[in-house]
Parts: structure tokens; sequence; C-alpha cells
């Protein structure tokens, strides 16, 4: 209700679970069955891949724009419709690379793919990326959402769906129903009823990621642009990237290398 309230729908358009990995396997397990076909980008998200692979789907991976690296959604469009995908999924804004699509594209991108195909939307970082059609529920699609990023409770595994109502009734008859732990609800609704410490933290967090990339950018690396708390370096070797990893690893620094 809370949750409703935040985004101006209805109860009934929202599902929560105990993390947004655990909402992205239910809708693998809801619409996917054993050799159906899913499209997503490769080098995405790479927990969806490893949930799907592990359902039995058929992968069809395709690469990012080489210009942009930003998903191609004309390729995941075409292929969809070649493959006759049961499932699409996109992380917008994307991990690793921090682009973003505006709602309009995202809604563009709906219409044009196949009616029978469920768009799954990884919004993790959405906060991050300010859109007035965040509350929006689009057709056939679910927009997955966590309380790990802009309100840091990453530990506590609070997630949530909007979707169309007869896509959460659906989610309900195969979710686990006490996922989510009782402290970790107090936690959630806590978060919910101080916006302004979450506005905060998003604010800080954006500052610091914007000195982050300048300070690179200072250095001749090749930044990409962000709509989320982190910051993408591209490199023009593997090789490179490698030894710039262990590097910063023998300082006590983890940075992830996609």
């Amino acid at each position: 209700q809370q949750l409703a309230e935040r985004w101006g729908t209805n109860a009934d358009c929202i599902a929560v679970d105990a993390g947004a990995d655990a909402l992205l396997l239910l809708f693998l397990r809801l619409f996917c069955q054993v050799g159906d076909a899913v499209v997503l980008t490769a080098g995405s998200y790479p927990t969806f891949p490893y949930f799907a692979r592990g359902c039995g789907v058929s992968l069809f991976e395709y690469p990012y724009h080489p210009e942009t690296l930003q998903h191609d959604l004309t390729a995941l469009a075409a292929a969809a419709e070649q493959h006759q995908a049961k499932l699409v999924y996109v992380a917008n804004p994307d991990n690793p690379t921090g682009s973003v699509y505006s709602f309009a594209e995202i809604a563009a991108f709906r219409a044009r793919l196949p009616a029978e195909t469920f768009l799954l939307l990884d919004e993790a970082y959405i906060d991050f990326y300010q859109d007035s059609e965040q509350g929006t529920i689009l057709p056939i699609t679910a927009r997955v959402r966590t309380f790990s990023k802009a309100y840091a409770l990453a530990g506590m595994r609070v997630a949530y769906v909007l979707a169309e109502p007869e896509v959460i009734a659906k989610a309900d008859q195969i979710r686990i129903q006490f996922a989510v732990s009782h402290p970790a609800q107090l936690a959630a609704l806590a978060a919910l009823a101080d916006p302004a410490w979450s506005r905060g933290l998003v604010a800080h967090s954006i500052a610091l990621r914007d000195q982050l990339a300048q300070a690179l950018q200072q250095l001749d690396y090749r930044v990409l642009p962000s709509a989320t708390n982190f910051v993408c370096v591209v490199l023009p070797q593997v090789e490179q990237a490698q030894a710039i990893q262990r590097r910063l690893w023998q300082d006590g620094i983890a940075i992830h290398r996609p």
C-alpha cells in the first residue's frame, strides 16, 4: 500500500520479494519453460543469464550497440520476433554500462515486441534517473525495483515489481509468501516514510559519481555516461583491464570487470 501511494497506482499492481534477483527468477519461472527462447544483451547483468540457464531456456544474446554501448533495442526486437521469444530482459539503467533509455523509448520498444513476448525490465538503478513516468504500468511488462541502492538496504533483501494486476496475481501464485522478513519490511517502511533521506543519499551518490568520472576523464580514460551510482570505464585491451583490477585488488579496492 505504501509503495502504491508512492507511485500513484494500486496495491494489486505491486508484489514484494526478497531482493531484485528473487523477482527476476520469479518471472523466468512464471513465463518460461525448458527450451523457450529468451532474448537479452550479452554482458548485461550476469546474474540473469545465470538464472536463465538454470531454468533451461534457450538464450539468445546480442551485443551492445558498437558506438554507444547501449542496448541495441532494434536488434533485440528483431530477435524476439525471429525466435518467438517468451521473454526479453533489459536492464534500464543498465548494469554494467550505466546507460539508460527514457520511458518513451522503452514504451516504443515494448510496442515493437511481439504481443506474446513478456518484457522484464530490471530497474534496480531507476532512482538515480528521474523520469516522470516511473510509476506507469506497461502492458505485458514487469518493472523490477529494489531498496538496495537508493535506500542502502541491500543486506535486508527487499524489492518490488510494478506490473498489471493479472501479472501480479499470477506471480503471487508461485511466489514464496513469507520470503521478506518482518525486520526487512519494517526497514522498507521506515525508508519510504523518510523520502528526504533517500533523496539526500541519491544526490550525494550522484555527486561522488560525477567527481569520479571527471577525475578518470582527466587521466584520459573513456568513461561512459551513467544514470546509476557507478561509472563504467572502457579500456582498449582486456590485459590492461585485468592488470588494473589486480593492482587495485592488492590495494584492497574491489572493482567489477564485466
